[in-house]
């Protein structure tokens, strides 16, 4: 069996242990929760659209073909969030043709002011509805001989709140 030095050891780290365990009462709150009063966080801002039609403009034997539609973002729970809008045109397709084979053209329904040039163009006055009309131009007779191919070309038009 054990020695009394191994017997009393065994009684001391019982004596340890207990007395470890047993150093808070039952009624002590030893614990605290601290809570935060009701947050709500404010809505995801969304830009929405859907797709829009491009009409082959009425041509003269002067100057390139071209196509004109009308495009509309709308900007939700925005709340002065951004500062401009920003409008990336792309081709797309299996027509041949890439976004340098036109020159692009973006006014703002109702007046407003839009920037840029190129694929690239900015509108710094943002509203909840903002419609633009986007005009692509064949940039050259190279071009011209391709769209006379009768193939459909599609313009992609992005929006990105910045």
């Amino acid at each position: 069996m054990f020695k009394k030095t191994t017997w009393l050891s065994l009684a001391t780290a019982a004596v340890v242990v207990v007395t470890s365990a047993g150093t808070f009462a039952v009624y002590d709150k030893t614990t605290a929760t601290a809570s935060t009063t009701a947050v709500t966080l404010r809505k995801p801002v969304t830009v929405e659209t859907t797709n829009f039609a491009m009409n082959s403009d009425e041509g003269t034997l002067t100057v390139y073909p071209s196509a004109s539609g009308d495009v509309t973002f709308t900007i939700e729970d925005e709340s002065d969030l951004a500062k401009q809008l920003d409008l990336e045109i792309a081709v797309k397709g299996d027509s041949g043709l890439s976004t340098s084979d036109f020159t692009f053209e973006v006014t703002q329904s109702g007046g407003g002011s839009v920037s840029g040039s190129g694929t690239s163009f900015t509108d710094t006055d943002i509203q909840a509805s903002n419609t633009y009309t986007i005009k692509a131009t064949v940039s050259s007779e190279n071009v011209a001989d391709k769209v006379a191919a009768d193939t459909p070309i599609q313009f992609d038009v992005t929006a990105t709140l910045s």
